[in-house]
């Protein structure tokens, strides 16, 4: 090891390369914990292996709404990753060259920095489900619509902000650079960029205008939009928008639904207000919005879809509050699906909220989803509001694959059983724990429950299997598991079998 310490450190940058490529990607993530000068030089390393690239997709979806969830850290690696793609790519007409370009453009506008601007933009992509990746420009994607007959969207109605739009669109330079100045408060460059007509409520590679100076509390850019818009009303918009069309960019005024998303992913309840109550309105002293009545907004209007999305990603409660006197009881439409979205963001703000205003109930799901996600913080939450662990023991499947002993231990001890009549969610528990090495893990589960004779013989099967057709890289799992296993058997068949020969994956 001290070899390999005292190796300069492009060579080592190499080593750190080749060791990440031999590896599954969980393997390869703990090589930076070997030690401080691993954890310095492997990030760059992880980057140069492009291993991260088959898993963006997945990744992408799950940044979005990035400001209002726990990622533990991970938001910041692929914020970096996002960077290093953007800054390294070579080939022209990619999703990341066409990136490059409004970085540069709007860094021989303002003469700012290249690494703030790239970093300012890296972190706005995050926020927009679209495959990044692609060595074509595609179409936005729209995640919220199910894969599957039976499946759930993550948000139903997120559609405006994810909608599909022409390559034209996506790659049109000035409404791009319009909305990284809106979200920077680059004022005279907003203003010319308006003056050449372009639009603050459409949507590129980036969110739209609206929506980030609303995001970034631009309240002066935000105005200086909302003057540029048309007035809501029978003469100039309609008062119902076909369905295919609703949050087309060509039916928005004044009370855009991005600044509205915007300023309610901010939690600002005064940028909330801003985007309501346009002062350049016709009528600024009116408590209308859009024509509805505070309080006695109707079913199906655009203001009741607007707010109802807002509602579902208000950042804090007071937020939502806001949004509930102004939708009347119809919020408690939302109040479930907001209160699962923000289980799995893991924001304990909107989460408490919810619950202590009795809006809804939590489930052994949304316990689930708060374990799967690894935050503590609303699991221990949920267990004081009395929500118990189902007695069959799946959710210890979820603990184990956020990797946390912690909440594995609490969740036994809230009544989440691994000896009761069905072994397969403990086995499965345990297979997960040998598959992510953790150790510790293991010997927990296994001082809590004896596996089968069956199971220990094919769980060694298996593993010998795997390796040898490199499916797995387990050779040091496969070793614990043989003598660790001992400790579950009669004291007889332990001394034998720790007086035989250690397994190999040919043996």
């Amino acid at each position: 090891m001290a070899r390999v310490l005292d190796l300069p450190a492009e060579i080592l940058h190499m080593v750190l390369v080749e060791a990440i490529l031999k590896r599954s990607l969980v393997r390869a993530l703990r090589l930076k914990l070997v030690c401080r000068r691993f954890r310095d030089a492997f990030q760059p390393a992880l980057f140069a292996s492009r291993r991260l690239d088959h898993r963006i997709r997945h990744q992408l979806q799950a940044m979005a709404h990035w400001p209002i969830r726990q990622h533990h850290g991970a938001d910041k690696m692929w914020h970096d990753y996002t960077m290093h793609l953007i800054r390294t790519e070579k080939i022209s007409r990619t999703n990341h060259h066409y990136l490059l370009q409004i970085v540069n453009a709007f860094c021989a506008e303002t003469g700012a920095g290249f690494d703030e601007i790239l970093s300012a933009i890296s972190w706005l992509v995050l926020d927009q489900a679209t495959n990044m990746h692609d060595s074509k420009c595609r179409p936005m994607h729209d995640w919220s619509r199910p894969t599957h007959p039976k499946s759930k969207p993550l948000c139903a109605g997120l559609v405006w902000r994810l909608k599909e739009a022409t390559y034209s669109d996506r790659i049109d330079l000035g409404t791009n650079l319009l909305s990284l100045a809106a979200y920077l408060d680059q004022e005279p460059l907003a203003r010319r960029l308006l003056s050449e007509g372009c639009c603050p409520s459409k949507p590129g590679f980036l969110p739209s205008a609206m929506e980030t100076a609303a995001f970034a509390g631009n309240v002066k850019i935000l105005k200086l939009f909302q003057e540029h818009a048309s007035d809501y009303g029978p003469g100039n918009m309609p008062d119902r928008v076909p369905a295919s069309r609703q949050f087309d960019p060509s039916y928005r005024c004044k009370v855009d639904p991005g600044a509205i998303y915007g300023a309610a992913l901010r939690g600002d309840l005064d940028m909330l207000k801003l985007a309501l109550y346009p002062p350049s309105r016709s009528t600024p002293e009116s408590d209308e919005i859009m024509g509805e009545a505070f309080g006695q907004i109707s079913v199906g209007s655009l203001p009741a879809q607007y707010l109802h999305l807002a509602a579902c990603v208000a950042r804090t409660w007071e937020i939502f509050q806001y949004i509930s006197s102004a939708l009347g009881i119809r919020v408690s439409n939302c109040a479930s699906e907001a209160l699962e979205l923000h289980v799995e963001f893991g924001n304990i703000d909107m989460v408490k909220g919810l619950l202590n205003a009795g809006r809804t109930r939590p489930s052994r799901d949304t316990l689930h989803s708060a374990v799967r996600g690894c935050h503590e913080d609303v699991v221990d939450f949920l267990l004081e509001r009395g929500v118990v662990p189902d007695a069959q023991g799946h959710v210890l499947n979820a603990a184990v694959s956020a990797g946390s002993l912690t909440l594995l231990k609490k969740l036994i001890a809230h009544g989440a059983r691994v000896d009761g009549k069905q072994s397969r969610p403990y086995q499965l528990a345990l297979v997960t724990a040998i598959e992510l090495e953790h150790t510790d893990m293991i010997r927990y589960l296994l001082s809590l429950r004896k596996p089968s004779a069956a199971f220990r013989k094919q769980l060694i099967k298996n593993l010998r299997v795997g390796i040898q057709l490199n499916h797995w890289d387990l050779n040091s799992m496969l070793e614990f598991v043989w003598n660790d296993f001992g400790g579950c058997l009669s004291p007889k068949k332990t001394a034998a079998r720790r007086s035989s020969p250690r397994p190999s994956a040919c043996s």
